[in-house]
């Protein structure tokens, strides 16, 4: 039985069963993605597989009947076999059997599903064994404009600055994105190459530290600005500014190339979601979690950042995944699903941090306006 269900009357009569398949299968897997964003956040939230008449009410599922709904649609995307393992020339950005594959193990994953470790694992090694995808040597180059969609992209969310229209006006029209100006580093010279950004999320100085001087990661993903350039003047760092930034997105002179509304909201840098590095770190850490060896998958990533870490057991894939993937938004998902976030995110371990995390924390609270609306709707716990 097919995940998505078209009604006899489709209107779509000459379209080949393949295509429609494939349109099917896209289309499924994109609704998973967004569940399991919602499902992370809060947990227990309306799930709904048909579309709903007015009032547009549903039922609301707890967490673990959500995951169940996103894993089995994209269990029966998967013996669809409609998709390809890599999009092809000029369909970047579309849909692929890896990046369901990707997504799949991150749910797996995060809901410990212990039962499903094999078979995340297999699809890792699919991907790995399809030979469509391989690390790039240059970790930097990963990030720049000609960096998108190479050989280590599984799967990226596009912008475009050309013809960009978006505008404070119109903040929700398609272009390009307005994230690099957020973290863009304020009062930045022309000479430095970077846009005089807003300054937020700065890099902690001791993150940009934990990495070994050679580790390619340290200096190709993160941007010590005042060691390089002339030091941001007083009067334009933000009262947390460290003067370190994120290099993987920060703004650059000309990243908005094109556009034609507002230029801080339409820079060009595509978001990487799902990169190979992170296939290689997921088969290493299933295959731990399924007593197998997996050391090879975790050797391969150390060995492009030229990392001379040694530990293979799950913390030390942990702490692997946070080099690899500093401010690519893995992290705090990795404490929670490993059970490390009481720890490491306890009050006071860091300058900022005054309160603790605890397990009541794991779900954000439903939205007001949306309880209001439905009465059908119960509050997370705790809230």
């Amino acid at each position: 039985m097919l995940p998505l269900q078209l009604p006899s009357d489709d209107h779509i009569p000459n379209m080949d069963e393949a295509r429609k398949n494939r349109y099917i299968a896209e289309a499924t897997v994109l609704k998973a993605f967004y569940y399991n964003i919602m499902w992370k956040y809060w947990g227990n939230i309306p799930y709904y597989d048909k579309n709903l008449t007015a009032p547009y009410f549903t039922k609301q599922l707890t967490a673990d009947e959500v995951y169940a709904k996103c894993v089995e649609n994209l269990e029966a995307v998967f013996e669809m076999d409609a998709l390809p393992m890599k999009a092809a020339a000029g369909e970047e950005g579309r849909v692929t059997k890896a990046m369901a594959y990707m997504l799949y193990a991150e749910m797996v994953m995060y809901q410990n599903d212990e039962e499903r470790y094999d078979e995340a694992l297999g699809y890792m090694e699919e991907i790995i064994n399809s030979g469509e995808y391989a690390l790039v040597a240059d970790f930097a180059g990963i990030w720049l404009e000609s960096g998108e969609w190479g050989s280590e992209s599984i799967w990226e969310i596009n912008y475009t600055s050309e013809g960009a229209p978006r505008s404070w006006g119109s903040p929700l029209t398609a272009g390009g994105t307005v994230y690099p100006m957020l973290i863009g580093i304020p009062g930045a010279t022309e000479a430095s190459g970077f846009s005089d950004g807003w300054g937020f999320g700065p890099v902690a100085k001791h993150a940009y530290e934990m990495y070994a001087e050679d580790d390619i990661r340290r200096d190709g993903g993160i941007l010590n600005y005042n060691a390089i350039y002339d030091p941001i003047p007083e009067d334009k760092m933000r009262w947390q500014g460290t003067g370190y930034y994120l290099l993987k997105y920060v703004a650059r002179r000309n990243g908005n190339h094109g556009q034609i509304a507002d230029g801080d909201m339409n820079h060009c840098n595509n978001v990487r979601v799902y990169r190979y590095a992170e296939t290689l770190l997921n088969a290493a850490e299933l295959s731990v979690l399924t007593g197998k060896d997996g050391s090879r998958y975790l050797q391969e990533v150390r060995d492009r950042a030229n990392c001379k870490d040694s530990g293979t057991d799950q913390e030390a894939i942990i702490a692997e995944r946070r080099k690899e993937f500093l401010g690519e938004g893995k992290r705090y998902w990795d404490l929670v699903r490993t059970g490390m976030a009481e720890t490491v995110l306890a009050a006071g371990t860091h300058e900022w941090r005054t309160e603790g995390w605890h397990s009541g924390k794991k779900y954000w609270p439903l939205p007001q306006a949306e309880l209001d609306k439905d009465p059908n709707l119960t509050p997370n716990v705790g809230y």
